[in-house]
């Protein structure tokens, strides 16, 4: 049995059900032969305002070996592929530049091994748009959350593996 270097007990912000379902549904995980590993996670959400337009975002992250404790080695947010729904938030209506900056260079907990997530404390903003900060940060700490639970899992079914 090896010595997991995720917490396989972790008290996540929202129920197991909800990370199994997006793990299934929304999460691709790789690895990579340098023992890396690359993640994406595709979010689908709606604009508060403007009537709830659908939008879509991807997440890539990038985490270094597991040997290391998956250091979280690069994040990105983007639009999905042609996806205008973006377009309707109203922050996006306001100074389009200034948000996708800050959609685009917001990669909370870098640096830092995957586990960080789990003592990361955030605000509770289950908005489905991007405009605010605090929205962006939930959404990452869901993100980050599913990542590791779905390593934990494939490390926890590796070490009961006769």
């Amino acid at each position: 049995m090896r010595n997991g270097v995720l917490d396989y007990d972790a008290q996540y912000s929202v129920n197991r059900k909800a990370l199994q379902r997006w793990t299934e549904e929304r999460l691709a995980i790789r690895d990579l032969e340098d023992g890396s590993v690359e993640a994406v996670f595709r979010y689908d959400g709606t604009t508060c305002t403007n009537m709830g337009r659908p939008l879509k975002f991807v997440y890539n992250v990038k985490l270094g070996p597991r040997e290391e404790g998956y250091p979280i080695t690069g994040q990105r947010c983007a639009p999905g592929d042609g996806d205008l729904g973006y377009e309707s938030m109203c922050k996006f209506i306001e100074d389009p530049t200034a948000l996708m900056t800050a959609i685009g260079s917001e990669n909370p907990l870098n640096g830092e091994r995957l586990n960080a997530v789990l003592k990361w404390w955030r605000g509770v903003n289950a908005a489905g748009c991007f405009c605010e900060a605090a929205s962006r940060e939930h959404k990452w700490g869901l993100v980050l959350e599913t990542i590791h639970y779905a390593l934990a899992q494939r490390e926890l079914a590796q070490d009961t593996e006769p």
